[in-house]
């Protein structure tokens, strides 16, 4: 039987050359290459998990890092990478950032840099950074309502831009200080020069209950990256710790950053990593103003799809100008954003892609230069064996390729001890004391003392949670693990008046166990919302329904009702949590999340709980929120009297229907 190994090969002449880095053969065994000046046009690395990605990424770095002079940056989500490069590449200088801290002599030191800051001062940095920090905080599907955008351009196009402007030092730590301070906010505004831009601070800050609010979805990002003393360091110190651009204008430097997905949450390695690379731009930048000198300097990117798109364009469209080649990588196209994709095959020249999914090649043969042979492109990169890619680039003289090919295979040298060994010399050197100040407390906003009280109520019990966890494509504020069971925390603050956010969270969880916290007093609010969620009018013995809209999506009663039977409510006092259920709050207990949920338990509360449960769950199986009373009265399964004396004694008199809310309360 013949094992058939699908190929395509055309124009493969600009690879086969004496020059530039070898990474792998053709099928009739001639080396293949890729000519230094090709990389300036970047590359795109694509291939699912195990196809080869990762180990074709350290052959070059390999050959990269025994070149003089060209710098090396790595952005690794796992780790695994990271540490084979740091120990195979002793020639370079390594630059080890982590979010650790270490101690040295008796002295505690740490990594620290200010990500923020401009260097220059100019107001093109000030717009840029800034620029840069709304579009990192706007990128989670989550916050692309209406209202997150004009929120951000207030947060950091006024606030941060003057804050930047009006003191040197100025890091993330300052702007949550001065956000979260009712005395710092009104200091601040008061030291603005330009009288529209006070006057309008002025304003919005007026109501102090509704800037809380109105900030909340901000600090909820930033104050678990500050409060957290190793990752606060690392992006919001007093002062950098290492000059970066003095280190890349020298050399020969490995910069790999530590932050993988065993330590650190998706949302903190997006941030962090994004921080990263607005500091390395900034860097460069400032320093070619100054020297008008190009840094040959390569910054390699796993999983690029976590950077926002905004950031990701600029690094490849203006990158070139000062000497930076991107190298991408990623398993998925459908990972990243639409804008994402357009931003990255509009920038990159050169791709090389390993097996993808259906939907992945088609989409690659279409963006990618495929000299005229799309669908043959499609199949190939769809049906190549594990560790066989194809290469494309686009030269001068038009299309190279696409030419398969199969990778060199270097099998990294693991030596746990010698890494670590070289990861802690790197951090003393390049990190600084770390100078005990006085206590400065950050005023967190309501939102996150509830998580807090939350985590510290579970903690108690062994039960740890996670902040902001992607669940059906979107973010939750909280899960945790409890005997055997998911439970996803949504914390209703600002939102706990706006009807449409609140039953838009559990149209996105069907199915799944949701806790719902809200500030004390507003349990019935909450209750209410969910028990009656939308508006209808009786008409000809029908009733006609009008959802609600949240972000355009459209909102039923059916659309909620599944998760209602799976639904707690709890409220946020001063001394703790209190469940809620049939009107009153009660201490929280842990046991209450293995008896039944707020609605299940009021619906089996009381002597009609039996004609409860049998009209939700019809309404359940019928998909409505509304029952004609002659059809249920009589259905065989329930004592025509004892559903008659519920209605009678539950429900409108005037109305003909049995609704939803009905069947909730006391």
């Amino acid at each position: 039987m013949y094992s058939y190994d699908r190929i395509i090969s055309k124009n493969g002449k600009p690879f086969y050359t004496k020059e530039g880095i070898a990474i792998g053969e053709d099928y009739r065994k001639r080396s293949i290459r890729m000519p230094e000046q090709m990389l300036e046009g970047h590359l795109l690395i694509l291939g699912k998990s195990g196809t080869g990605k990762s180990n074709l990424i350290f052959n070059l770095v390999n050959q990269i890092g025994e070149v003089d002079g060209p710098n090396i940056i790595l952005f690794d989500p796992h780790g695994t990478l990271l540490n084979d490069v740091v120990l195979s590449n002793t020639g370079n200088d390594l630059i080890y950032l982590s979010p650790g801290i270490i101690m040295e002599d008796g002295r505690e030191r740490a990594v620290s840099f200010n990500t923020i800051s401009t260097g220059s001062g100019e107001q093109e940095d000030i717009d840029r950074t800034t620029g840069w920090l709304r579009d990192m905080m706007a990128n989670e599907e989550a916050f692309s309502n209406g209202s997150w955008g004009p929120r951000l351009e207030v947060i950091f196009r006024v606030v941060l831009a003057e804050l930047i402007r009006q003191h040197d030092g100025a890091n993330l730590e300052y702007l949550a200080q001065t956000l979260t301070s009712r005395q710092n906010m009104k200091n601040f505004i008061s030291s603005v020069s330009d009288e529209s831009t006070r006057k309008f601070l002025e304003g919005q800050y007026q109501d102090w209950k509704s800037w809380t609010q109105y900030i909340s979805s901000t600090m909820n990002r930033l104050l678990p990256l500050l409060s957290t003393p190793s990752t606060k360091y690392l992006i919001s110190g007093k002062e950098d710790s290492v000059d970066l651009y003095k280190e890349l204008k020298r050399g020969n430097s490995l910069v790999a950053l530590n932050i993988s997905k065993s330590s650190f949450s998706d949302e903190v390695i997006k941030i962090v990593s994004s921080l990263f690379l607005m500091k390395i731009w900034t860097s460069i930048l400032d320093g070619f103003r100054k020297t008008h000198e190009k840094i040959s300097t390569y910054v390699i990117i796993d999983e690029f799809q976590s950077i926002p798109a905004a950031i990701i364009e600029n690094l490849l469209r203006e990158g070139r100008k000062f000497g930076i080649r991107v190298i991408l990588a990623s398993q998925y196209i459908d990972s990243g954003s639409e804008q994402l994709m357009q931003a990255v095959f509009g920038n990159v020249r050169n791709y090389i892609s390993f097996n993808l999914s259906d939907r992945d090649a088609g989409y690659f043969a279409r963006m990618a230069p495929n000299g005229g042979r799309s669908k043959e492109l499609a199949e190939t990169v769809k049906e190549q064996k594990l560790h066989r890619a194809v290469i494309i680039s686009q030269t001068r003289e038009g299309p190279a390729g696409p030419l398969s090919f199969t990778p060199f295979f270097e099998e990294p040298a693991r030596n746990y001890e010698k890494v670590e060994k070289m990861k802690r010399e790197s951090m003393i050197r390049y990190s600084a004391d770390i100078v005990k100040e006085a206590p400065q407390t950050i005023n967190r906003s309501l939102h996150e003392k509830i998580i807090d009280t939350l985590e510290s109520v579970l903690g108690k019990n062994g039960i740890e949670i996670s902040r902001s966890t992607r669940i059906n494509g979107s973010i939750a504020d909280a899960s945790f693990h409890y005997s055997g069971n998911e439970y996803i925390v949504e914390v209703e603050v600002s939102d706990v008046s706006r009807k449409s956010r609140v039953l838009s969270k559990l149209k996105s969880y069907p199915g799944k166990n949701i806790i719902l916290v809200c500030p004390q007093g507003q349990g019935e609010v909450i209750h209410s919302m969910i028990s009656d969620p939308t508006r209808y009018r009786v008409k000809n013995g029908f009733v006609v329904e009008f959802p609600l809209s949240d972000g355009g999506r459209d909102i039923y009663a059916r659309d909620v009702a599944p998760s209602i039977k799976n639904t707690w409510i709890l409220e946020y006092c001063d001394n703790g949590l209190k469940s809620y259920w049939n009107g009153k709050g009660r201490r929280f207990l842990l046991k209450h999340l293995l008896e039944a949920p707020t609605f299940q338990r009021e619906l089996n509360n009381g002597e009609y709980a039996e004609a409860k449960n049998y009209l939700f769950r019809l309404m359940l199986s019928s998909e409505t929120f509304a029952l004609k009373k002659r059809d249920v009265i009589d259905n065989g399964v329930i004592k025509k009297a004892f559903m008659n004396e519920f209605i009678r004694k539950n429900c409108e008199k005037e109305s003909e229907f049995v609704f939803m809310k009905d069947l909730f309360g006391d």
